[in-house]
């Protein structure tokens, strides 16, 4: 018969060795390295660290950006120094210009949005 020692000594071990198997499961099932937060959602997944960014439905942004998403893209900007408008991303000065096909960022000292054309046009 195993002794009262033994029996604890042997219920930790088993307790122990579930907890290792869990982790490494978990681990090896998200691919994420220890201190990496896994994030998943609509925008993809992936592994991130909490402390340098985080996670907003599966886009992953640095500290200090934000997340800028719409009918024209995603991805993660700096609200200091652009915008964001139906997913388009402009750095300041630049404004963005819808067109029925596309849009684009254009610099409004520089021309006029002109939606409908291709191409923004000069100013005269």
């Amino acid at each position: 018969m195993k002794t009262r020692q033994a029996i604890i000594y042997q219920r930790i071990f088993g307790m122990l060795g579930g907890l290792i198997l869990l982790l490494v499961a978990t681990s090896m099932a998200q691919e994420c390295s220890m201190g990496s937060a896994f994030c998943q959602g609509r925008y993809g997944a992936g592994c991130y660290n909490p402390t340098y960014a985080a996670c907003h439905d599966g886009l992953v942004c640095s500290t200090g950006t934000s997340p800028c998403v719409g009918r024209y893209g995603t991805g993660c900007y700096n609200p200091a120094y652009a915008t964001c408008q139906s997913g388009l991303v402009c750095a300041a000065p630049l404004q963005p210009c819808f067109g029925q096909y596309s849009a684009r960022c254009y610099d409004p000292s520089r021309a006029t949005c002109a939606a409908s054309s291709p191409r923004p046009r000069p100013r005269h």
